[in-house]
């Protein structure tokens, strides 16, 4: 019998170490994989949320930039500013000023030459010529609009220049409006949140030249900034300079701190800024890491449970040798055997954390398990030395109804909080257990937990109180409260592993709400920034969008899955195509005043296509950020109806609707260098109405107006398309004559003459006439006043012979004809 048993044990034993390897080995696998894809994961949305970050201080950067140029635009058009003659520009130049606020430090007119005319409010710029600055040699050649990159002024501080310019009525360039915006707005305003939500930033140039650092100077250069070979993201920056670059990964920062960083583009002219945020994320692995190290720790303890399980399955075989051992053995594997099994159950609630209270309360009732406890609560750490109750358990719940009946308070809400000079929270924080006090003690701890010890001692009037410190790498995370029988506190010591597994849990909890609170942080920025944001794959379907976007087009999660086609049919616009090459190119795009139509109304919105990447490189998703420029086009083309009408009125005789003196005398010359051009005729008819004053006089001034009227009325039926009529003085007109000889003009004069005489009179009987004077330009024409002083001549020897004739004067040194 004893070989036999004997040559079992091999056997056995054999077959118990290959089952332990094999756990163990599997094991290892399925927890290196996990954490491995964990961390992975980890690094790669903390380093997405980052060039999050950066494509939403970029786009703000842009829309400060587009605001001012904005308002330039409107202001290049104000007669003030674009006659610098007028008196009004100071008016306007303040005006503007006050327009762009605290955007800019002043406001500037540059004329043709580079000479600064109007300034405010630095108006002892004024005369200065600027024009050997590079931006404005730029200016000066193509006149068109220019953003300077950042310059030192004469002040001392840094500011970039913003040029457009201003042109007249026949596109004439006449010099740029100007604004000079400090570079430390963009730092304070722009970059200010990046604090709040712990986070830095730099803005370099297209040459790779600092412009921005929270700790280093500018001019620093990217790659002496920063230990380039340490990462990936800043090489692939450096390569593709001067162009675009949009990307996230991680890098070394000056301090030789690993960080997260995320790195965009944005366009300001003819050249790029290039936006980095970063934030460190070395307390959040470093937190993992601890986890990382507790969850094998535990593992390894699961794994000397199963040694000493499968060891007492083999040492089993030996009962008939050992029958009195054996009785002894048994007992104490039973008693080891349930510890072990309270263990497995307490580390499968720490490994799988589907639910934290779940698993806090599991391992709370493993310890009421153990016997000897009529009551254990947890407390765990919420801020400072707070606490509230995670999980209890009663002995029965004849005890846990009696308590609720008794309680003066609602125990789920029990706060437990002290100084620190207290000698309880000192013994805590040492990690002693705290025993045997009495009831004033209690109430020099923490009130509510008194009214808690009162109620016990109703009910277990046999059972002291012990509170047992939780405890993770020093720091405090929670704390046992425990009704044990009088005498028997040295059971406490049994249940160490179970509070260690507690505490692994409490701290593991935290790090997720760690990741919780900064996801939520991402999500408070994606919902609350003022454009509106969406986010599509590959397949272009809608993956997620922000608040705006719910509120201003309509969208609802009945959107989310479906094609950007059937969401936002576009109207003009191949938005698909766009996409298309972002997903081919990873290069941003933006466009213009694409129009959206849903629920039958139609918005104008200027929208930036921003490339996601994905670990590899690629374009994994595309996020479109949308600004509604509907309200401003509308007001843009209003503006625009309002100039033409104010244009129209102040070139419009009001009695008449003719053009007026002003338009004629503005624009003759150019007619004349107009018909000079094109080597063909022009001819002038000036029309006086014979003794209006007398027919004011006898019939009244409201007589007299309708005549002007009437004979406005018959100018403009006998006016060919391309002939100019306008009302010269108080009772004479003149007639520009294009592409028209000289018999032309006398017939077309001889025409209206003869209209005039048969229709200008009106219901009462009077007789009105009118005499003309022709004139034809000619080679020895310097100026307009020669041409409009032959038509005169020709109009005073209509008067002379009689009037109510049509005269001409051909030539300067001619006689009438």
């Amino acid at each position: 019998m004893k070989g036999t048993s004997a040559n079992k044990y091999p056997s056995i034993f054999v077959g118990a170490a290959i089952s332990f390897i094999s756990i163990a080995v599997l094991g290892t696998l399925l927890l290196n994989a996990i954490t491995t894809r964990f961390r992975g994961d980890l690094s790669e949305h903390f380093a997405e949320d980052q060039s999050t970050l950066s494509e939403l201080v970029g786009a703000r950067i842009e829309d400060f930039f587009g605001d001012i140029e904005h308002e330039l635009i409107v202001a290049a058009r104000r007669p003030g500013i674009r006659d610098i003659s007028k008196k009004s520009g100071r008016a306007e130049m303040i005006d503007l000023a006050d327009l762009l606020g605290n955007k800019v430090s002043s406001v500037s007119r540059m004329d043709s030459v580079g000479v600064l005319r109007l300034v405010w409010p630095d108006t002892g710029a004024i005369g200065q010529s600027i024009a050997y600055q590079k931006h404005v040699r730029k200016t000066l050649a193509d006149h068109k609009a220019v953003i300077s990159p950042p310059i030192l002024t004469v002040q001392g501080f840094l500011a970039i220049v913003i040029h457009e310019p201003v042109f007249d009525e026949d596109s004439v360039w006449l010099g740029n409006i100007c604004a000079l915006v400090p570079f430390e707005n963009i730092e304070k305003k722009l970059l200010s949140e990046l604090g709040r939500i712990g986070a830095d930033g730099f803005i370099c140039d297209s040459t790779g030249e600092i412009l921005y650092h929270p700790d280093l100077a500018p001019g620093t250069m990217l790659q002496r900034a920063f230990p380039i070979d340490s990462s990936a993201v800043l090489k692939r920056l450096l390569k593709a300079l001067p162009g675009d670059f949009s990307g996230a990964g991680r890098f070394v920062d000056n301090t030789g701190k690993r960080k997260s960083i995320g790195i965009t583009t944005v366009t300001l002219g003819d050249y790029h800024w290039h936006i980095g945020i970063y934030k460190g994320s070395n307390a959040l692995f470093a937190g993992m890491k601890a986890f990382e190290k507790k969850l094998y720790l535990s593992f390894g303890m699961f794994l000397l449970a199963l040694a000493a399980s499968l060891i007492y399955v083999s040492l089993s075989a030996r009962r008939r040798e050992l029958r009195e051992v054996e009785l002894a053995g048994i007992e104490a594997s039973r008693e080891k055997g349930r510890i072990d099994d309270l263990a497995s159950k307490g580390l499968h609630a720490f490994v799988t954390l589907e639910n934290e209270k779940e698993s806090l309360q599991t391992m709370v009732k493993n310890i009421l398990e153990m016997g000897g406890f009529s009551y254990i609560g947890l407390f765990r750490r919420r801020a400072t030395l707070k606490y509230v109750l995670g999980a209890q358990t009663f002995s029965g719940s004849v005890e846990f109804d009696h308590f609720e009946g008794l309680s003066e308070s609602d125990s789920i809400d029990l706060h437990a909080s002290a100084g620190l000079e207290h000698p309880f929270v000192q013994s805590l924080m040492a990690g002693e257990t705290v025993e045997a006090f009495s009831m004033n003690q209690l109430e020099t701890f923490n009130a509510s937990l008194a009214r808690f010890g009162r109620t016990r001692s109703k009910i277990f009037s046999s059972s002291d109180i012990s509170i047992i410190p939780v405890k993770a790498k020093g720091e405090l995370l929670g704390i046992l409260v425990c009704c044990v029988p009088k005498g028997s506190s040295a059971r406490i010591n049994r249940i160490e592993p179970f509070i260690d597994q507690i505490a692994q849990v409490l701290e593991m909890s935290n790090i997720v709400r760690q990741l919780r609170d900064a996801n939520a942080l991402y999500m408070d920025v994606f919902q609350n920034v003022g454009y509106g944001i969406h986010i599509v794959d590959s397949e272009l379907r809608l993956l997620s969008f922000n608040n705006v976007l719910e509120r201003e087009f309509g969208l609802g999660q009945g959107d989310i899955g479906r094609r950007m086609g059937d969401v936002f049919p576009a109207e003009g616009n191949d938005l698909e195509q766009a996409y298309a090459e972002v997903f081919k190119t990873g290069l941003g795009k933006t466009t213009e005043e694409t129009t959206f139509g849903k629920d039958r109304e139609t918005r104008y919105v200027r929208t930036k296509l921003v490339p996601m990447f994905s670990p590899e490189g690629g374009v994994q998703r595309v996020m479109t950020i949308i600004e509604d420029v509907t309200e401003r086009r509308r007001m843009s083309a209003k503006l625009e109806e309002t100039l033409r009408e104010m244009k129209k009125l102040a070139s419009t005789d009001g009695l008449t609707r003719l053009y007026n003196y002003r338009y004629f005398s503005e624009n003759i010359a150019r007619f004349m260098d107009m018909a000079r051009e094109a080597n063909t005729s022009l001819c002038l008819i000036v029309l006086d109405i014979d003794n209006l004053k007398g027919l004011n006089d006898e019939f009244g001034h409201q007589y007299g107006d309708g005549i002007l009227r009437r004979v406005a009325e018959i100018i403009e039926e006998h006016q060919s398309p391309g002939d100019i009529a306008a009302r010269y003085g108080g009772d004479e007109f003149v007639i520009v004559l294009r592409n028209m000889c000289m018999e032309g003009a006398v017939s077309r004069a001889e025409v209206i003459r003869a209209n005039i005489a048969d229709k200008a009179g009106g219901p009462k009987e009077a007789v009105v006439t009118a005499s003309l004077g022709v004139a034809m330009m000619s080679e020895d024409m310097a100026t307009k006043d020669d041409l409009i002083r032959c038509a005169d001549r020709a109009l005073y020897l209509a008067k002379e012979e009689g009037r109510n004739l049509v005269r001409v004067w051909k030539a300067m040194d001619d006689k009438p004809l």
